[in-house]
């Protein structure tokens, strides 16, 4: 085992073994044996323990380097002890990256997390830690800790700690460049660093109980939020290029227009994936814009009141002048029955628009009337792609009459309307 442990100077993974087989027996066996990978999670806790206390060592090889130790299992409070051997041989092995993915299938319905044995990281060892990724464990931080002063990736799930133990933690790692935080309640309070980061690059915050999240990140380049509506604040971000927000609840379209291009003023790509209440057909007087966005992909449930204002949505198109890429996916009920006359805006041309593409379109008029001004007003549109709502009724006929029927209405509709150089996809 020791030799073993030698020959592999720059990394260790645990439990990816795959290359060992358990319980051989050097009679023919009765029955044919199955083949498959086998991972430490299969075997029973008694296997386990007596693995994990006997694989490595306390004391360190001698000029010998361990790069990364992994260790990925369902967390037993019982296997602690073996854990923090484990991170202790990592530390004075002198590695640098450190990942402990603990999460029990069903961790929803457990309190305990492993302790992170932070009293290990003190003196030099902490400063040689890069990469951390921490899985159902818990986090208490001691008087005389100051962070992680070289960290640049830390990726926390289902990890439990305060408010202020985090914040102290993330205020301390100044050459952080990756962030991701997943599942990591704070009971309603707010996600905070009171210092500047200007190394974060990406943030990526989801699942949590937090009511605003506010970060001082001048160079950060890619923000993706999965959850409730909150107050965002990202310090100036005007290196801020990709923004990605699937927000489970309804947010104003005035905010969609106005808040997000000052939030994010140098986007290039957008996801917004939300629910916006349509209220009126067109929002005047918006001098907010997305000066270099060129892709921007909307996602949202629309609801049967705001059916007949879609055109609203049309609103987008002047806050982001020079777009390229458009996608709306629509998750919405509604008949193909669209009416002779449908409304028009004013002409406004968007020169840069190449590609549009609308996915749950049912034909109604709302939708047809949002297809029909983006059209008339992209002249160098490229491609158009509409694909037809899924009714989910388990009746074939009546979705291939319906989807036919969507469809028809939008060649109508565009008749006329489209050049001889535009690709159009109807699917």
């Amino acid at each position: 085992m020791d030799a073993h442990l030698l020959s592999r100077r720059k990394r260790l993974k645990h439990c990816h073994d795959n290359d060992r087989s358990y319980g051989r027996q050097k009679k023919k066996p009765i029955f044919r044996q199955m083949s498959g990978n086998i991972q430490l999670s299969d075997l029973p806790l008694d296997v386990l323990g007596t693995i994990l206390s006997k694989l490595p060592p306390k004391e360190t090889y001698r000029g010998k380097v361990v790069e990364e130790l992994e260790v990925k299992f369902e967390f037993d409070a019982t296997l602690a002890e073996h854990l923090n051997d484990w991170v202790s041989f990592a530390l004075s092995a002198r590695a640098k990256n450190l990942a402990l993915d603990l999460l029990p299938d069903k961790w929803g319905l457990r309190a305990d997390r492993y302790r992170f044995p932070i009293e290990l990281f003190e003196g030099e060892n902490i400063s040689r830690i890069q990469h951390l990724q921490l899985s159902f464990v818990s986090f208490e931080s001691p008087s005389w800790f100051n962070g992680f002063p070289n960290l640049k990736k830390l990726d926390l799930h289902v990890f439990s700690v305060t408010r202020k133990d985090l914040q102290d933690m993330l205020s301390n790692c100044f050459n952080l460049e990756w962030l991701s935080i997943v599942r990591c309640h704070l009971n309603g309070e707010q996600l905070r660093v009171l210092r500047p980061l200007p190394h974060l690059l990406y943030l990526h915050v989801a699942y949590c109980d937090i009511s605003g999240i506010a970060f001082i990140a001048m160079n950060l380049q890619t923000f993706v939020y999965d959850g409730i509506p909150i107050p965002f604040y990202l310090g100036p971000a005007l290196a801020l290029k990709d923004a990605r927000l699937y927000l489970n609840g309804n947010i104003p379209l005035k905010f969609a227009l106005i808040g997000l291009p000052n939030l994010f003023p140098s986007a290039q790509n957008l996801i917004l994936h939300s629910s916006l209440p349509l209220e009126t057909p067109w929002l005047q007087g918006n001098n907010a814009k997305f000066s270099l966005l060129k892709y921007l992909r909307l996602e949202f449930l629309v609801m049967r009141e705001y059916l007949n204002n879609l055109l609203s949505l049309a609103s987008f198109l002047s806050a982001a002048p020079f777009i390229e890429n458009l996608e709306i996916h629509f998750v919405v009920v509604a008949l193909p029955d669209c009416s002779e006359l449908i409304r028009r805006l004013p002409r406004t041309t968007h020169n840069y628009l190449k590609n549009l593409s609308i996915t749950g379109f049912a034909g109604c008029t709302g939708q047809v009337e949002l297809l029909v001004h983006i059209v008339e007003n992209a002249p160098n549109l490229e491609a158009l792609t509409i694909d037809r709502v899924n009714c989910s009724r388990h009746d074939e006929e009546y979705e291939r009459r319906s989807r036919s029927k969507a469809l028809d209405i939008a060649r109508k509709h565009l008749d006329g309307k489209t050049s001889q150089n535009l690709k159009v996809f109807m699917l």
